[in-house]
């Protein structure tokens, strides 16, 4: 029989991840961005836990944005 287990903490603090935009695309980096968001990077994911996951972005303004002419 397998068991589910859960990590129940009062106060856990958040988890800060921080991203280099330089020389990326857009839709790569929001990508990676919402996995970690979502908490699909960590081992133990479960969709019905709160994820306490932060984003900095740094170089923002040098993503390059490649599309269709």
């Amino acid at each position: 029989m397998n068991k589910t287990v859960f990590s129940i903490k009062k106060e856990k603090n958040y988890t800060w991840f921080l991203f280099d935009a330089e020389s990326k695309t857009l839709g790569r980096l929001s990508t990676q961005i919402s996995r970690v968001l979502l908490g699909k990077n960590d081992v133990q994911y479960n969709s019905s836990q709160n994820i306490h996951h932060g984003v900095i972005v740094i170089n923002a303004d040098k993503i390059t944005v490649t599309g269709k002419k």
